[in-house]
């Protein structure tokens, strides 16, 4: 090969992976005329690149914008750092991208002209825009199939009157889910009522569930109504359920088969009309078999039955989780935090997320506090999700085995395999290299 054909091949390969990047490349000289760009550009802004080469600021009006970036790059030689352009493409659609420029410097150093960046986050807009405009589940987000799964009972949970036990752990959004079901009810219009049972000692649990009579214990000044008689007609959550004493259980238990309660310090019987939907991150089976929970409250609670995936099980739904959150953060602080870097980003689908989405929410926030840029980098995630501790032996055999098993089930099939384990096939295939599964 000569060493034309050489020069030919490598300048070929070169054009290729130029034009391969997702993000859109322009290089301008210093009167701001067009010398080249990728296909991604052509895409972002709508035009051909036969159509615009040596023409300057091609797009007119649409770089108006951001011709005052070009210019401090050309004269100062310094790059401009990421900031958020928008545009009204051919179609009508609005675009949104983050834009950061760059000199161009011949071997002299003197500055040639100015590298424009265009990445695109039209994509993660428009996700925003349809989960801030999506009421049907609440504040729920998720796409993953064990999600969907749950949506799917809570439609069918609202319809009914029936006691629901919300399963998971905590910050999972056991309480989101009894919010959906109370709101996609009947009992809409009716209060939603939640007490926190592992917050209060016996005696006041039981206060605040049914209510007492004036003098029926020191510091009973005046007659209370409880929770209970509160919610009326709408819907009582009990929120972490299995740390009721044994004896409120007993008068829980008595309510749910009567529907009447007794005010503390009284014996005259009140009817309820209250629905009931409990939660709770332990295994309320393991503590009936330790005494600490009755078997019949606990089936009179589970009527209906509702789990709750961790986050770590559903790592498909991270993405338009953080999306979400991105959106409430910049709304609460006033920051114009755009997106999360790909690096980023990386490392929140890496993480277990022990604290599940409430986690992720709170790392999302502190995110927010420490960057100074219009993307979230890894510097400013917490040092547990940047440096996390390594996985135990015993963690990793119990995954590989729960992946061995839905393959062995779906003898093979991985999109099978993917829907029996509730998560995509992208996330499947990432588990097997890492667990060496062929």
């Amino acid at each position: 090969m000569s060493e034309t054909d050489s020069c030919m091949t490598i300048k070929e390969n070169l054009e290729a992976i130029f034009n391969s990047i997702f993000d859109g490349i322009i290089s301008l000289d210093n009167n701001l005329n067009v010398v080249s760009l990728n296909r991604a550009a052509e895409r972002f802004f709508g035009v051909r690149k036969v159509d615009v080469l040596g023409k300057s600021c091609f797009c007119g009006d649409l770089l108006a914008e951001i011709r005052e970036s070009l210019d401090t790059t050309i004269r100062s030689g310094t790059p401009v750092r990421e900031f958020s352009f928008k545009l009204t493409d051919g179609a009508g659609d609005e675009r949104t991208a983050i834009l950061s420029t760059a000199p161009l410097k011949d071997d002299k150093g003197y500055v040639k002209g100015v590298v424009l960046i265009v990445h695109d986050i039209s994509e993660i807009r428009s996700l925003e825009k349809r989960l801030d405009d999506r009421p049907v589940y609440h504040k729920l987000i998720g796409r993953n199939q064990r999600m969907r799964h749950v949506f799917t009972i809570i439609e069918k949970v609202a319809k009914s009157d029936a006691p629901a036990l919300i399963e998971g752990e905590s910050g999972s959004g056991k309480g989101l889910i009894a919010e959906a079901i109370h709101y996609k009810s009947a009992r809409r219009n009716e209060p939603f009522v939640k007490v926190n049972c592992a917050a209060l000692s016996e005696s006041l649990l039981e206060s605040e569930l049914f209510g007492h009579a004036k003098g029926s214990f020191t510091g009973a000044f005046k007659d209370r109504i409880g929770r209970f008689e509160t919610a009326g007609a709408g819907t009582l959550f009990l929120d972490e359920i299995g740390e009721i004493p044994l004896a409120t259980q007993v008068k829980l238990l008595n309510v749910l088969q009567d529907k009447t309660i007794e005010r503390v310090g009284e014996s005259t019987p009140r009817k309820v009309n209250a629905r009931i939907i409990s939660a709770t991150n332990r295994s309320l089976k393991e503590l009936i078999d330790k005494k600490m929970f009755r078997e019949d409250l606990y089936y009179r609670l589970k009527v209906v039955r509702i789990e709750t995936p961790p986050l770590r099980e559903r790592i498909d739904d991270i993405e338009p989780l953080v999306a979400s959150i991105l959106t409430s953060q910049r709304k609460e602080t006033g920051k114009n935090i755009e997106s999360v870097s790909k690096e980023a980003m990386k490392l929140l689908m890496k993480y277990r997320w022990p604290g599940n989405v409430r986690e992720l929410e709170n790392a999302i926030a502190q995110a927010f506090v420490l960057c100074d840029d219009n993307i979230i980098s890894p510097d400013s995630l917490p040092p547990e999700i940047t440096n996390p501790a390594p996985t135990t032996n015993h963690e990793s055999s119990d995954e590989r085995s729960i992946i061995s098993d839905a393959l062995q089930k779906s003898h093979g099939k991985k999109s099978q395999a993917a829907k029996i384990l509730g998560i995509d096939r992208t996330t499947l295939w990432r588990k097997m290299k890492e667990f060496h599964l062929s």
